[in-house]
């Protein structure tokens, strides 16, 4: 009656959570520059086109 492998979802949330963390990490920089008065790198490359 239980579901049939049922342990195929495993591990999902560590590559979430690593994920997460990166994500926050590159805010927090962003967060960082903007501070410093430095514009983000990004923003940068695509408006000197």
């Amino acid at each position: 009656m239980g579901r049939k492998d049922k342990n195929k979802k495993k591990g999902l949330g560590a590559e979430k959570t690593s994920m997460k963390t990166d994500k926050k990490a590159i805010a927090k920089q962003k967060k960082l520059l903007t501070k410093l008065g430095e514009e983000d790198i990004e923003n940068k490359a695509t408006h000197s086109d």
